[in-house]
């Protein structure tokens, strides 16, 4: 993988007898790159075109990939704080279990209410 991009440049080649002389430029593949902000281009002769092609080709798809995962990952983050959100409650916590059933104290006789017999 290559990161730029494989750009055509019609340039003279400086002789004074050439068709470029005269205004018609000769086609010459450059890479063109970013390097601290500034963009360079770099001569790619023929033998290589069809290889650095290849691979910015393949650079520019591993961007694009990694474009789309960032997105998905960017989509799961908000899902998991929209179910985060569903999950959390404002309401005060009930006691649960032995403490709801029962305020006596563990150890404590129970004594149970007398009942009025019926007919007495």
């Amino acid at each position: 993988m290559r990161p730029g991009s494989l750009v055509t440049v019609l340039r003279k080649c400086g002789k004074p007898n050439c068709r470029c002389a005269t205004g018609e430029r000769h086609p010459a593949k450059y890479l063109s790159i970013k390097e601290g902000g500034k963009t360079r281009m770099v001569y790619v002769p023929a033998a290589a075109e069809v290889m650095v092609a290849e691979e910015t080709k393949r650079y520019r798809g591993l961007r694009q990939e990694r474009a789309t995962l960032v997105k998905l990952a960017q989509r799961s983050l908000e899902l998991i704080d929209e179910l985060q959100k569903v999950f959390e409650t404002s309401e005060p916590i009930k006691p649960v279990g032995r403490a709801q059933r029962s305020a006596t104290p563990r150890g404590a006789i129970k004594v149970k209410p007398k009942t009025k017999r019926r007919g007495s």
